[in-house]
């Protein structure tokens, strides 16, 4: 048969196969594609020219590569159509027609021309930015209305794989597809949605980590703990902690290894918590974590695990302060009292001075 490619996307071509097998999905998957990269890509584009105010770009830097440049003067017929707009000389193709199709005439011909990124004449950069957001808020309309026309499970989880494919952190207004899709009933459409989490690194995301955190899908929960270790807002603790209390022994693992991978207050408060967890697994590897981070501030936490129920866990606890100190306490308060008078006598690092 013969194969089927879809001009101007990003996505390598696709083979679609013969009818009787599958067809539907199949032929779905290629058209979910190739309107999610058309979409992203605006959006993208757009919020980049926003953020910059259309400044800072010379002729040399947009001028084009040897293959871009021959890509633009000897497009093919069935490219004719399409509408080329370019980033940094990387060349995104859109097919007009393609684009008004699927937002109701919003992706028009005017719009996707504007993105260009030749140097603004003077005066007109401020004026340029507005222009863009509202291009970035027409095509962040354009995929919630293309995501919320979804029916079929297999079509939404390759709408969101190709929200996967555009190389940097997602735009903050993709968060509400993102929302609805860990809502959904399919259990397929919320762990590719729980992926896309992963390239976040702004707190605004935390309200859908929450959420994947309740999920009874371990995957799921495990994606969730991706983006926590790149974003610095106290909220993050909280969330930590939730994932130390998960009956699953793999989350509460991965947790602890993100834990580990920090050293600030979060880290702190986090493994504060985590000394008094009800899972010996979790409260271990806590004492080790302080006792190798071994600062002025891990060493009250440290003695807190002297209040323990746990007899094992109490002397586990003396250990650690044997090796940091060489000190032997008989009880909490003893502990305590000798660090209140001692503390001075140590750098931050818990070398004697």
């Amino acid at each position: 048969m013969e194969a089927r490619s879809e001009p101007g996307c990003l996505a390598e071509e696709r083979q679609v196969p013969d009818r009787s097998v599958d067809t539907y999905r199949q032929e779905r998957y290629v058209v979910t594609m190739r309107r999610g990269y058309s979409y992203v890509g605006v959006l993208c584009m757009a919020m980049a020219i926003a953020s910059a105010g259309l400044g800072g770009c010379s002729a040399k830097d947009d001028e084009p590569a040897e293959d871009d440049r021959q890509a633009v003067q000897t497009p093919t017929e069935a490219e004719g159509a399409g509408r080329r707009s370019r980033l940094g000389g990387r060349q995104l193709d859109f097919d007009a027609n393609d684009g008004a199709n699927a937002t109701g005439g919003v992706m028009n011909e005017p719009n996707v021309q504007a993105l260009s990124l030749a140097p603004p004449e003077h005066g007109t950069a401020v004026a340029a930015a507005p222009r863009s957001r509202a291009v970035a808020d027409q095509a962040a309309d354009g995929l919630l209305a293309e995501w919320q026309a979804m029916d079929d499970p297999a079509e939404k989880v390759a709408f969101l794989e190709s929200l996967r494919q555009i190389g940097q952190e997602p735009p903050r207004e993709l968060l509400p597809i993102i929302r609805e899709a860990l809502e959904d009933p399919d259990p397929d459409v919320v762990l590719a949605a729980s992926g896309i989490l992963a390239d976040y690194t702004s707190g605004e995301v935390l309200p859908l980590v929450e959420r994947a955190l309740m999920s009874p899908n371990e995957e799921v929960r495990m994606n969730a703990l991706e983006p926590l270790e790149h974003i610095s807002d106290p909220r993050v603790a909280g969330l930590y902690v939730t994932a130390l209390e998960d009956p699953s022994e793999d989350v509460r693992s991965l947790a602890l290894e993100k834990i580990g991978e920090r050293e600030d207050q979060v880290q702190l408060d986090v493994l504060a918590t985590a000394m008094r967890s009800s899972f010996e697994d979790v409260r271990y590897e806590a004492l080790s974590l302080l006792e190798f981070r071994g600062d002025h501030a891990s060493v009250p936490v440290i003695i807190e695990g002297l209040r323990s129920q746990d007899t094992e866990f109490r002397e586990a606890v003396h250990a650690a302060l044997n090796f940091l100190f060489d000190q032997e306490f008989d009880s909490y308060d003893q502990a305590a009292a000798w660090w209140r008078q001692n503390s001075s006598r140590y750098d931050e690092d818990l070398v004697e001075k």
